[in-house]
């Protein structure tokens, strides 16, 4: 009996090995299929928050490349890039508009959920990560009642009231559709929703202010 029980298990075993084996070669012969690209377009970004009373949001812009890593026949594929974009947000108070303009440089670490692929080769995505940015660029500009000015976030006078930090982590999630416009062209109208992690100013435990930003877009990409 115990004999029949080890040869059974051996054979239990073998089966396993075998299949595990089978499934990593065809893995290794099923092609990924690598996508560069450009995209751009409207970025709308705001403050969210318990401190971030009063703002409100601000048309800005974002322009990037991006990459794309599918394996072909899986629904899941791993998507990145460096995008430059515009963040922050305007309060409008007592006739005076007062607006925090951020920029950054931003990489959007995602995975994607690929369902289908119609016949006709458009395909649709849904998009899910985390983003890690760099600020570039910050300055705080008001206007009205007389006053016209645009000061740099560097400056002793800012320095003195707010301190942005340099580092931006968010949580985004997003869509797009690939149209193909050829061969290997393709037009991917897209939208990505993203909300800060990490507080925009490091000055206080009350600045619970965050970045967030819904960004309208398309994208050109070559697949190779």
């Amino acid at each position: 009996m115990q004999q029949r029980i080890v040869a059974q298990a051996a054979r239990t075993l073998v089966a396993i090995s075998s299949i595990t084996v089978a499934s990593a070669l065809s893995a290794q012969r099923t092609p990924v299929q690598v996508q560069f690209g450009l995209e751009g377009g409207l970025a709308f970004a705001s403050n969210v928050g318990a401190d971030a009373d009063g703002s409100s949001g601000r048309t800005t812009g974002f322009a990037g490349v991006t990459m794309i890593l599918h394996r072909l026949r899986s629904p899941i594929a791993f998507q990145t890039g460096l995008q430059l974009i515009g963040k922050g947000a305007r309060i409008d108070d007592f006739g005076t508009t007062a607006a925090l303009r951020l920029r950054y440089v931003e990489a959007p670490l995602l995975l994607r959920f690929v369902p289908f692929t119609r016949a006709s080769g458009l395909t649709m995505a849904f998009t899910a990560g985390v983003s890690v940015a760099v600020r570039v660029g910050c300055s705080v500009s008001a206007n009205g009642e007389g006053v016209n000015l645009s000061i740099d976030c560097n400056d002793e006078i800012v320095e003195d009231f707010i301190a942005i930090r340099r580092l931006d982590t968010g949580l985004s999630i997003g869509a797009d559709v690939a149209i193909p416009a050829g061969t290997r062209l393709l037009i991917a109208p897209m939208v990505r929703y993203t909300r800060g992690l990490l507080k925009v100013s490091d000055e206080g435990e009350n600045d619970r202010v965050y970045n967030n930003a819904i960004q309208l877009g398309v994208g050109v990409r070559l697949r190779r």
